[in-house]
């Protein structure tokens, strides 16, 4: 990965622009010329590189009036055509014309000392080999006047009548070279000739690779071990196809397992291409989703960096195979990843989100240089066919020709007008057959389920985080001296059930004033010696049998009202600073409605328990072109009756807040779309709403977004979503009290929580103001 630094003197990378079909080749000239700055004398000189030497290279020097040392620019120029000449500046090296303002300031100099600019290029002594640029690039033979008939003779064989080297018959390169040092002939051969051959003969020996391992395709047995979790018959062949192309753009609706399959084509790699690190970038909510997949999939060291700059630098030099990293992060993160990671393998998730996060992020990630790597995306081409192109793009960074085709094929650039329409993008996998997929197949859309649900971690803010901290070890504070208790009332409670069972062993009575707990609280009764139990001959023995400990209903009624302040404080928006929306899961719920509602059959209902984060939410969408409707507890049932009828009836109203509580037979049909603002922990819940929906008939499956707090209490909850059922006898949302508990309730009650306190592993993710 090439290190990307920020250089005030480059210019903006034009458009990518094809030229029309009617358009003269002098009318395009005249445009490209135009896309560019205009330097002049004032602002910019121009030096040569080793005025002896007969190859033409110079320095574009800007004139610094700031004090600043502006960065030179070195150019090559071999004559007025486009493409042949090279600079290394990013409008250059990116774009796809192949020119720059460097270029043309150099030929404007060029042109006004000398008519034939430096020698036309019959005149020149030495032949040459040279990349010229453009939507393709191509390696062109020129040879000079005087070529040697030998070197003339050897060329041939591999280069066609226009100067074009076929790259089947690139092997005959080396006798040309030899020919000409027979000769005595000066050949100049530009550097990134060679770049351009390796990287193409690098295709051919990967896909040998892969294909000997992977003899029968998709059926092959190598599967069986590549990853720890199953793999679809579909994804099998995603894998295998984006690990041929090395660049590939990954295209699946939600719920078909892109990340899985990328993790998939990741191992293929690692196993036959010998890459060593994996950077993985995402948004902020699938951050830790990645994680999960990561650990679920595969048992190779990963991590996700998050927290301080100085924390996050560490991280990447660490040796883990796979980094999970967030957009946010990539302009204060790029001088660690380009210099101390150096990842082999670029993971791109979420593209289609990339414009939220800010211009820059945007140009900083499509100038990522990786050898190989994987655009991942929900969106459908035909809904942003603008960043579509910089994708495509960005997969045929050597320009071997399929920007080339795509443009060719799906854009209409009107040069009058100066705009641009993209046509028939239904159809893209057509043109890009090895290079990209959108799985929509009818037959695997009626196999999956009718309602896919999706986990999406959020951090919190500074505030959030330093109240749930302060709950968390007020919890911890009371739970561990009886969390003791308890351990130790089970262990004599095992030692006492081993002696029963045992009676020919002695046992020793235990000595209560060294082994029983003693919490500031209570202290867990003992009592009195038990029934003598006889042992061999006529040694009695007593065994002192524990009372369970039961927790006093204050010190339960306490962890309660703790834990329901700290459930409400990932959901308390005076929390939330409004300079910081990433903490904040109205302001996520606004991006997934942005997401989903660009197409137009989409409708989706938000649910919470509280009407007033119901009402908040609402109001984020209140400058928003589409309609909304509202039910909670409160609306009368003949109104509730009336919203949901609206939602159905009406185009134009897609979105539907719901509370719980209101009526169980009110049904919202052709919902796409389900978010929960809360209660992501409570199973029995979450089926309850999910009963009031009716997916679309057609367009399957519906997706369900559950928005987690990342390690907090909610979190910890969640991970124990369905496996247990949790505070029994005690509904928190209703404000029921522990203390109304009979004794054996208590006991349930204090175990679930020492359950969810041993779900505590990792600490919140904190967002801080910006």
């Amino acid at each position: 990965m090439q290190q990307q630094s920020e250089r005030h003197d480059d210019v903006k990378v034009p458009n990518i622009r094809r030229r029309p079909g009617r358009v003269s080749h002098e009318q395009w000239e005249r445009y490209v010329e135009c896309l560019f700055p205009k330097y002049s004398p004032v602002t910019h000189r121009l030096a040569r590189i080793a005025p002896d030497s007969a190859f033409p290279q110079f320095d574009v020097i800007p004139v610094s009036t700031d004090g600043r040392d502006a960065p030179k620019r070195r150019v090559v120029i071999r004559g007025p055509q486009r493409g042949d000449n090279h600079c290394t500046c990013d409008a250059f090296q990116f774009g796809v014309y192949g020119t720059c303002p460097h270029v043309q300031f150099a030929l404007a100099q060029l042109a006004e000392t000398s008519n034939d600019l430096h020698g036309d290029p019959p005149e020149r002594p030495y032949s040459e080999i040279f990349l010229r640029h453009g939507l393709k690039r191509e390696i062109v033979f020129r040879p000079a006047v005087d070529v040697p008939r030998v070197v003339l003779k050897a060329a041939r064989y591999c280069f066609d009548s226009n100067g074009l080297l076929a790259f089947d018959h690139f092997p005959y390169l080396k006798t040309l070279i030899e020919r000409a040092a027979d000769c005595r002939h000066e050949l100049l051969i530009d550097g990134d000739v060679f770049g351009q051959i390796a990287f193409l003969s690098q295709q051919r020996e990967r896909h040998r690779k892969i294909m000997t391992v992977f003899r029968r395709g998709v059926h092959s047995k190598a599967f069986d071990s590549l990853l720890t979790a199953p793999l679809a018959v579909y994804q099998r062949e995603a894998a295998i196809n984006a690990a041929v192309a090395g660049r590939f753009l990954l295209f699946d609706s939600p719920g078909l397992g892109r990340r899985r399959t990328a993790l998939a084509a990741a191992e293929i790699l690692i196993r036959t291409a010998h890459v060593r690190r994996v950077l993985v970038l995402t948004n902020t909510p699938t951050l830790h989703t990645w994680l999960a997949e990561l650990q679920q999939s595969t048992p190779r060291k990963s991590q996700v960096v998050f927290g301080s700059p100085a924390k996050r630098s560490e991280l990447y030099a660490a040796e883990t195979q796979y980094t999970v990293a967030r957009y946010d992060d990539l302009k204060d993160d790029l001088a660690a990843i380009t210099g101390r990671m150096r990842p082999g393998l670029l993971i791109l998730d979420e593209t289609h989100t990339l414009k939220r996060h800010g211009p820059e992020t945007a140009r900083i990630v499509r100038r990522l240089e990786s050898e190989y790597l994987f655009v991942l995306s929900g969106a459908d081409p035909v809904r942003v066919p603008g960043p579509f192109v910089s994708f495509v793009d960005m997969l045929d960074r050597r320009r071997t020709g399929l920007l080339d085709d795509f443009l060719a094929r799906h854009q209409q650039f009107d040069l009058r007008t100066n705009t641009v329409n993209y046509v028939d993008m239904g159809h893209v996998a057509r043109t890009l057959p090895q290079h990209f997929r959108r799985f929509e197949s009818a037959e695997y859309r009626r196999s999956l389920p009718a309602l896919i649900e999706h986990d999406r971690f959020l951090p919190l803010t500074e505030p959030q985080a330093t109240r749930h901290a302060g709950l968390q070890n007020r919890l911890f504070q009371l739970a561990t001296p009886w969390r003791d208790a308890v351990a130790e009332y089970k262990k004599r409670a095992l030692e006492k059930n081993a002696a029963v069972s045992t009676p020919e062993q002695p046992a020793k009575a235990d000595d209560d004033s060294q082994n029983t707990p003693s919490p500031s609280q209570a202290s867990p009764n003992v009592e009195k010696p038990a029934k003598p139990v006889s042992g061999v001959g006529d040694t009695t023995h007593e065994i002192r049998i524990p009372k369970p400990v039961v927790v006093p209903a204050g010190t339960l009624h306490e962890m309660q009202a703790i834990i329901a302040e700290m459930l409400n404080t990932a959901n308390d928006l005076s929390l939330v600073d409004p300079a910081c929306s990433s903490g904040c899961k109205i302001d996520t719920m606004f991006e997934l409605l942005q997401e989903h509602l660009e197409s137009p059959q989409v409708k989706a209902v938000v649910f919470a328990q509280d009407a007033r984060l119901l009402h908040s939410a609402r109001e984020k969408l209140a400058n928003s072109p589409v309609s909304c409707g509202l039910i909670d507890r409160y609306t009368p049932p003949r109104e509730q009756k009336d919203a949901a009828a609206k939602f159905l009836r009406e185009p134009n109203c897609r979105v539907l807040f719901a509370s719980d509580g209101i009526a169980s037979r009110l049904v919202f049909r052709n919902v796409q779309l389900v978010i929960h603002l809360d209660f992501p922990w409570d199973a029995d819940q979450i089926r309850q709403r999910h009963a009031q929906i009716e997916p679309h008939p057609t367009y399957r499956p519906c997706h369900a977004y559950l928005l987690i707090s990342y390690g907090t209490v909610e979190h910890w909850l969640a991970r124990l979503r369905g496996a247990h059922e949790l505070f029994v006898g005690s509904d928190l949302r209703e404000g029921q009290s522990v203390v109304l508990l009979d004794e054996p309730g208590r006991v349930k009650f204090f175990d679930h929580v020492l359950v969810m306190l041993e779900q505590v592993k990792e600490p919140p993710m904190v967002i801080s103001g910006r």
